[in-house]
């Protein structure tokens, strides 16, 4: 339904039950998929329930009013470091969201990741503050050597979240500050009403997709990996012959081939006759379980990280703190408000629950240490040189 919607027949939809629309419905919430399915629910004619159809539309149109706020801060921001003559780059869905969706509130981002280089990280920091981002009280330390961003901002007038990144992710990953020089090396402006505000450029952004959907997140960040790697293949394509260089010196080659050969599979696009899906492909087992990773619903992903957890023997520490401490920025997505604002909370006691069952279920099921051990088996894979 996201990545090839016109092969998506009506009456397949038509046929579809009550329990397929609720697991449809719960995904779709979970990973900010509202807008874009109801983008191509439109566009297509696609049988959705009233109800449910009637729920993303709202959804896109709430992303919408977000969006024009993350442009007006974005515009007030790139004035404040230009000032300053700032190196940066506008990372990720920021950029994504302008370059490579048909409309923007199409990609949702609950923050804007802003990467500067490292030692002018702190000063960057210092800038937004200064014009009324303010660190909320969950934040914890400065993250310049603990983390690949500093502590979260929140805009001025709440709503969403600003990160200051001064590498990107993982740390350990050699490739890191490499990727996260070339990206600010070679920005590109793109238009933000009036302003010229600097973007990431097509190749480098695919780049540090596939190496934040892999390495970093082992594809747990959900459908949008593929939807987001779909839009950049068809919009914005890349050198191909420089992204498989590229790809070759940040040691993203297994990456990049797991990336594109679910791309393949999911969103039927043609991609020519690449040599590292000729000498990289991954072997159909690794391939199924990412594909599994990467279409789970929220709870799974919780109860893989529960497992993992377990698996390495730091189970009842490791969850207790992810069981009581929420991310500020999950509960207010599962609630529908701002992440500063104290409504957010009323969605801790189903956050809660849902935590306490998923770790029940990883303590007791024995086949969830297998699952978490075909996880290490695909991150070791990823990791590992040919």
């Amino acid at each position: 339904m996201l990545l090839s919607p016109e092969s998506v027949a009506p009456e397949t939809l038509g046929a579809l039950e009550d329990g397929d629309w609720t697991w449809i419905a719960t995904c779709a919430k979970d990973h900010r998929l509202r807008p874009l399915l109801a983008y191509h629910a439109a566009a297509h004619e696609w049988p959705v329930p009233a109800p449910l159809m009637e729920g993303w539309r709202a959804n896109r149109r709430r992303w919408g009013f977000t969006h024009l706020r993350q442009q007006a801060f974005l515009r007030q921001m790139v004035a404040v470091l230009e000032e300053s003559a700032m190196d940066f780059v506008v990372l990720k869905g920021g950029t994504l969201a302008e370059m490579a969706y048909q409309e923007p509130a199409l990609r949702p981002r609950r923050d804007l990741d802003l990467l500067v280089p490292t030692d002018r990280a702190l000063e960057a920091q210092a800038l937004l503050e200064g014009i009324g981002c303010a660190a909320p009280a969950w934040a914890r330390g400065d993250g310049l050597e603990d983390r690949h961003h500093l502590a979260p901002l929140v805009a001025p007038g709440g709503g969403f979240a600003i990160e200051v990144h001064h590498t990107l992710a993982p740390p350990d990953w050699d490739g890191a500050r490499v990727l996260a020089d070339l990206l600010i090396a070679t920005s590109q402006p793109m238009a933000v009403g009036d302003r010229a505000v600097p973007g990431s450029a097509p190749l480098p952004l695919m780049l540090s997709v596939v190496a934040h959907g892999t390495l970093h997140h082992l594809f747990d960040n959900g459908p949008l990996l593929l939807a987001d790697m779909a839009r950049l293949i068809e919009r914005l394509p890349p050198d191909w012959a420089e992204f498989e260089e590229w790809c070759g010196r940040l040691g993203l080659e297994r990456s990049a081939a797991l990336v594109l050969a679910l791309v393949e599979r999911h969103a039927k696009i043609a991609l020519p006759p690449l040599d590292l899906l000729r000498t990289h492909r991954p072997p159909p087992a690794l391939l199924d379980h990412a594909a599994l990773l990467v279409t789970q619903d929220m709870a799974s992903r919780e109860q893989r990280r529960y497992r993992a957890a377990v698996a390495r023997g730091t189970g009842l520490a490791a969850a207790a703190k992810r069981a009581l401490v929420p991310d500020p920025r999950t509960l207010a997505l599962r609630a529908g408000t701002g992440i500063d604002d104290i409504r957010r909370w009323k969605a801790y006691p189903a956050w809660l629950g849902e935590k306490g069952r998923g770790y029940l279920q990883a303590r007791t099921a024995a086949s969830h240490h297998g699952e978490a051990a075909a996880d290490n088996t695909l991150a070791a894979w990823l990791r590992s040189p040919d």
